[in-house]
């Protein structure tokens, strides 16, 4: 649990229905991303269009910055 104790934000797949199980399991809750709320939960409307976020183009960065960007914003806004 050590290496994640430093978790600010977390970016997964999901709809954010998920957030509570996690908050509410006794070793999950630990991680502060989680006890935060600090997650990015990436559903099937928007997945697909953010995953070339691994591997960027000059033509998708601007894509990306205008609604990957916002999304990781928010989360880091909970960060305790």
């Amino acid at each position: 649990m050590e290496e994640l104790s430093d978790l600010d934000v977390i970016v997964t797949y999901g709809t954010g229905e998920e957030l509570a199980t996690l908050q509410g399991d006794a070793l999950l809750s630990r991680i502060p991303a989680v006890a935060n709320g600090a997650i990015v939960f990436l559903d099937e409307s928007v997945a697909p269009a953010l995953a070339s976020s691994a591997n960027p183009s000059p033509l998708g960065i601007p894509y990306l910055i205008e609604n990957y960007l916002p999304l990781l914003d928010e989360a880091a806004g909970k960060v305790g």
